[in-house]
């Protein structure tokens, strides 16, 4: 039996050696679906009883809860941090991409407010990235004089401590990819994939994961660079395509990811259908008191599963059906049923289809 942590601060305690219990205490209630029966969650969390009668009638089993003991780390391992801080930067995945000859001709590393002006003045809609931060926590994009003289002090602050990731901002970008990398032996081999839904400002939404794999020479060489760096046991490689080609290096994850607990979810439906996992604000919902009430509203719903206690501050949802065009209809049949009135449908999960005009790619995404 282990007793585990749920780590989702892992960066901050990582690069910041400081806790975010607020991301912990929101994400924390997925483990329960990701780790053995035998193990255990390190928690003081007080779940209700109706929401623990639907996991172990979900899960088969009520999963154990313990606020005493010294837990281990789930999220993130943090043993090593001088090679887990090298391996989770976003300046170690822009420098190996550019070993590689992976990066877009425009993509630059910021280390001065000077830098960014010369690539503003040659570029009309840029977007930069924090090198430590989680995506979508610290980033901006500049596609104006006048965003660009808001947003200079904060950005100004940052480049005292650290330098930004400077690329073209892709209005047409046309899906995320999640390469899970797991190690076999000595190298790193495709585990899993998933197509992230991300809105527009790099904000995980949700995630489809993929049927059948899609390989490259580019995730080799990427695996064989980070095997090299350090990198064991597994690592996710997130790449995109836009008008025009793919970015096969944006950033590297050497933890656990969303990714990986949606492929632990699979385990929940029948082998053969294929699965979605979306993320919802609260604000986004209609408001359920208790569990039991939300899954009264679902009854009609076949293959909905609602992840979340409804207190959350983000609801986690697993949806299954027969194929890619099902998912989408039946993630709008649970919109229709607790989105709030006039809670417009985000338009990235549309993404839940696949995208079938990536000449690189034979399979669609």
């Amino acid at each position: 039996m282990t007793l585990y942590r749920a780590n989702f601060d892992y960066e901050s305690e990582l690069f910041w050696t400081k806790r975010d219990n607020w991301a912990v205490e929101m994400l924390e209630h997925l483990l329960f679906y990701c780790i053995d029966k035998k193990d255990t969650l390190y928690s003081s969390k007080s779940y209700p009883l109706d929401y623990l009668a639907f996991l172990k009638d979900a899960l088969g089993f009520t999963p154990r809860l313990s606020s005493i003991g010294e837990p281990e780390n789930w999220w993130g391992k943090l043993e090593n941090i001088k090679n887990e801080k090298v391996l989770n930067s976003k300046v170690t995945s822009f420098e190996l991409a550019n070993d590689l000859n992976l990066n877009h001709s425009k993509s630059r590393l910021i280390t001065n407010i000077n830098d960014l002006q010369e690539f503003l003045n040659t570029e009309k809609d840029i977007f930069l990235r924090h090198p430590y931060e989680r995506a979508g926590r610290v980033s901006f994009r500049l596609n104006s004089k006048e965003v660009f003289e808001s947003q200079k002090n904060k950005i100004e602050k940052v480049l005292e401590t650290q330098p930004l990731l400077g690329d073209l901002y892709f209005e047409s970008r046309r899906w995320d990819l999640g390469t899970c990398l797991i190690q076999n032996g000595g190298k790193f081999e495709v585990g899993f994939q998933i197509k992230n839904l991300n809105d527009s400002q790099g904000v995980f939404r949700g995630a489809v994961l993929l049927d059948e794999i899609i390989e490259s020479e580019e995730l080799e060489k990427i695996g064989k660079a980070y095997y090299k760096l350090g990198a064991r046991e597994l690592i996710q490689i997130d790449s995109f395509a836009y008008d025009g080609g793919i970015n096969w290096l944006c950033e590297a994850n050497y933890r656990k990811t969303m990714g990986y607990v949606v492929s632990k979810l699979k385990r929940m439906v029948p082998p053969e259908e294929s699965v979605a996992f979306l993320m919802t604000p609260k604000s986004w919902m209609k408001e359920f008191i208790t569990h039991k009430q939300l899954l009264k509203v679902l009854e009609d719903l076949e293959g909905v599963f609602p992840l979340s206690p409804v207190e959350n501050p983000i609801y986690c949802w697993l949806i299954s059906a027969d194929g890619r065009e099902n998912l989408l209809t039946k993630a709008k049949e649970l919109w229709a049923l607790v989105a709030k009135d006039g809670q417009e449908f985000p338009s990235i999960y549309e993404k839940i289809l696949p995208d079938k005009k990536t000449p690189e790619i034979k399979l669609p995404i």
